[in-house]
Order: structure tokens, then sequence, then C-alpha cells
């Protein structure tokens, strides 16, 4: 079994996009394990509807023909309209169309994934950058103590 092959749960996926502040080391680490399900249920899902598509495109096929070989002077609009009413190219269509779906779907789902690999660098700068401001309030306190000291002793006489 190839590894596109190994199947994603996508419920587990969804339940993982959140970030927390409890967990904010944890969720960085797992990032780029969860960002290649997502990627993997992508490829699989564009493989499920290029599977459907072809599947359509056979039927289309195969049904254009026996209405030919029926009919000699036939409307491509008519034909169009038996495809309507044929129930096996209804059934392969709602596959295509449902394929169709959920690769839109993986594909937003890999996006989602992504912005959350940027709300994990946000949240790391700003600590970062919370960290910066209160080892520079810090300093600037223990200057001030210092002052302040300064100024008792040399008006303490």
């Amino acid at each position: 079994m190839s590894v596109l092959q190994k199947p994603v749960n996508v419920k587990s996926l969804l339940r993982r996009l959140a970030i927390s502040e409890e967990t904010m080391v944890s969720d960085a680490v797992d990032q780029s394990i969860l960002f290649s399900k997502a990627a993997r249920y992508r490829v699989q899902t564009l493989h499920s509807k290029n599977e459907a598509e072809a599947q359509l495109d056979l039927m289309k096929a195969q049904i254009a023909i026996r209405i030919h070989e029926r009919e000699e002077k036939i409307t491509e609009t008519k034909v169009k309209y038996l495809f309507t009413k044929n129930r096996k190219y209804q059934e392969a269509l709602s596959k295509y169309n449902q394929a169709m779906e959920e690769e839109v779907f993986a594909k937003l789902l890999c996006e989602a994934f992504d912005m959350r690999l940027w709300c994990l660098k946000i949240v790391a700068e700003t600590s970062g950058m919370e960290r910066a401001v209160e080892k520079k309030m810090k300093e600037q306190q223990e200057r001030l103590v210092n002052q302040d000291r300064r100024i008792k002793e040399k008006y303490a006489d």
C-alpha cells in the first residue's frame, strides 16, 4: 500500500485544527504531520474525482453510441435530454459531483492547516515580543529603583 493510499481520519484532522495556548508547543510539533495528512487526503480526493470523471465520460460515450445506433438523425439537444433520463448516467454524474465537493473540501482543509501554521508563527513571534517587552520593563524598573536609591543616598545626609 502506497503512502498516499493510507486512509486519513478527516474528523480527527478537523478536531486538531484548533490551537490553544496550553498546547501551543505540541500543536507546533504536530503541525507538519497534520498538514501531510491533509495533503494526503487531498491527493486521495483528487484521485477519486478523476476516477469519477473518467467513469462519467465513459458512461456518456457508451450512451451516446447506443442512442446514435438506434436513431440515425438525432440532435445533440435530444442526446443531452436522453442523458438526463438515463439512470446509470445520473448515478455517475452524482458520484462525480460528490467527488468534486470532497476535492474542494480537501483543498480548503489544506489551506486551513496552512493558516494554522501562520497562526502558530504569529503567536510565537508575539510571545517573543512579549518577552522582549517584559525584559525592557524589568530593566526600566531596575534603573528606576537604582535612581531612587541614589537620590535617597544623596539627600539622606
